[in-house]
């Protein structure tokens, strides 16, 4: 009978061991302080200049530019004709 249990014990764990573990690790990255957010002056410098559309539209970049009140950033919206 305590063989029984050992094996029952053995499966559980088996069994919810790997989701028990996974929401272990998931948690611990969203707990993880780390920003993926993270604009540098050479991004916005960069950013300045290019015209691709992720560029010219990207929220993040231009927050970072207007709130840096040492470089006075003008933007530009529009055709340049």
């Amino acid at each position: 009978i305590n063989r029984v249990n050992r094996m029952k014990k053995r499966g559980l764990w088996w069994i919810f061991g790997p989701v028990i573990i996974a929401f272990v690790l998931i948690g611990a990255l969203f707990l993880a302080p780390f920003s993926l957010n993270h604009i540098t002056q050479n991004d916005i410098r960069e950013a300045s200049v290019s015209f691709s559309k992720n560029v010219f539209k990207g929220e993040a970049i231009k927050t970072a530019a207007f709130n840096d009140k040492s470089k006075r950033y003008v933007p530009f919206f529009g055709s340049s004709e």
